[in-house]
């Protein structure tokens, strides 16, 4: 892992930011690095050199980075920027109350919708659209189900998730705590983690973190052949060398809607999603997919509509040389959400499941990256009420069910916080708790709370054990 982070290292330094403190932000931005304000892109300019390659930045090791970071202050909490400090947010109705969603309304509802399509889709994923309908009804699943012997039962997309929260929180640890961190090998320890749920019925002895100590984690429920043969490798993918470098399954997709909730802009968003995408999918389409996803993430956490995120997200996958198809799927979910727009009556889009499966079927079956994410966008996206239609027309189809339920899960969470989400469906989730701790644990590191830092911006006792740094 060393050679590996010495030679990836991805940090850049912060700039531009309204920052609570300087301990707490140069320990972000040595793990989640922002890009330097003579570095950013510049509207229309298409980026050069082969897609698989990120551009060359010096390193928090640097003296250059070590002079700029000296001096540091002590932490000042409360003073991070809210959800939508840089657009306006738009209230969400809620049982006709009109709510203005916090951060953590929506890192919960990100995540916890994302276990919500996932539950729904557990149970009829690998069945045709027919078998579906023969088993639940004309409108297909209409509600939780049963799915390998459980109720409700989050799957390795969940798990996976929950995984690279995981990692994230233990990168930004580490980055905060020794002044430097390589994110793409931290988050590959978190799924190495993931991995040993996968093998064993239960938690080891001695397990690192409290994730993994978690027993409702150990249940395998058909993961991905790529994120399986990935994670076995005895080396990390990388940008340059890629682990299944032909696989463009939705796998690394469907894991990384927490690279989009950091509150860093959706290019940091984007580079680091791609850089943890390559662990396990190296074809263009499975990483630059992941990367718009997560792109999409950013701009709804920060009150863009999903379709607002999916446009920016196009645009950003336009630049990049072999991102046709991803740019191509992106566009035939915006142009079936305009049509669907353009009925005549919107309320019969979001009743009518005929009609949303016909423009679903029409953008693919959701088991390749680019597929998955263009029917998550378009049902997130396309009905007046996003709640329990989009899921459901997410998840009835013949394909890749849990997968394109979890994605638009995620953008609808992140867009309507827990408070829009079905509560009696929430509830009722396998791993509840645990999905939601996660997320709130996520909101704690990122906002620098007293309870994970230390008046030096180090790690608290019992945060560093929660979530060792490495």
């Amino acid at each position: 892992m060393d050679v590996a982070a010495r030679q990836g290292s991805s940090a850049r330094l912060a700039s531009g930011v309204a920052i609570p403190s300087a301990v707490f932000v140069a320990g972000l931005a040595a793990t989640f690095p922002a890009r330097p304000a003579h570095a950013r892109r510049r509207t229309g300019r298409r980026r050069r050199g082969p897609p698989t390659r990120l551009r060359a930045r010096r390193g928090l090791d640097s003296v250059e980075a070590q002079e700029r970071w000296s001096g540091c202050l002590p932490l000042d909490h409360g003073a991070w920027p809210v959800v939508g400090s840089r657009r306006p947010t738009s209230p969400v109705i809620v049982e006709g109350e009109s709510l203005v969603l916090s951060y953590r309304d929506r890192v919960r509802g990100c995540l916890l919708g994302g276990a919500l399509g996932d539950a729904l889709g557990a149970g009829i994923e690998f069945h045709a659209l027919e078998e579906i309908r023969r088993a639940h009804g004309p409108a297909g699943v209409t509600g939780l189900t049963d799915a390998y012997g459980v109720f409700a039962p989050i799957t390795d997309d969940t798990q996976m998730t929950l995984f690279t929260a995981e990692g994230l929180i233990r990168a930004s640890v580490r980055g905060r705590s020794r002044g430097i961190c390589h994110p793409p090998s931290v988050l590959w320890q978190a799924y190495q983690r993931w991995l040993v749920t996968q093998r064993q019925s239960k938690p080891p002895a001695e397990v690192s973190g409290w994730l993994a100590a978690q027993p409702v984690l150990y249940a395998r429920r058909a993961p991905g052949n790529a994120c399986l043969s990935g994670l076995a490798q005895p080396k990390m993918g990388t940008p340059d060398n890629p682990a299944n470098p032909d696989s463009k399954g939705c796998g690394a997709v469907m894991r990384s809607a927490p690279f989009g909730l950091l509150r860093r802009e959706p290019e940091d968003a984007w580079s680091l999603a791609v850089e943890c995408a390559v662990l396990t999918h190296g074809h263009p389409s499975g990483y630059l997919a992941a990367g718009a996803f997560a792109w999409v993430v950013a701009q709804v956490l920060d009150g863009a509509s999903v379709l607002e995120g999916a446009r920016s997200a196009l645009r950003r996958v336009e630049e990049e040389p072999r991102g046709g198809e991803v740019a191509a799927a992106l566009r035939a979910a915006l142009d079936a959400a305009g049509g669907a727009a353009a009925d005549e009556s919107r309320a019969d889009v979001g009743a009518a499941p005929d009609l949303l499966a016909r423009r679903v079927a029409g953008l693919g079956e959701g088991w390749v990256a680019e597929e998955a994410l263009a029917i998550a966008v378009f049902c997130a996206g396309a009905g007046a009420d996003p709640r329990p239609a989009a899921l459901l027309a997410a998840v009835n189809h013949s394909g890749d069910s849990d997968s394109t339920g979890a994605i638009c899960g995620n953008l609808v969470g992140a867009a309507v916080g827990e408070p829009g989400l079905p509560a009696e469906w929430v509830e009722e989730l396998e791993g509840y708790d645990v999905v939601r701790e996660v997320a709130d644990d996520l909101v704690r590191e990122i906002t620098g709370s007293a309870e994970v830092a230390d008046r030096w911006g180090g790690a608290t006792t019992e945060w560093a054990a929660r979530y060792p740094g490495g």
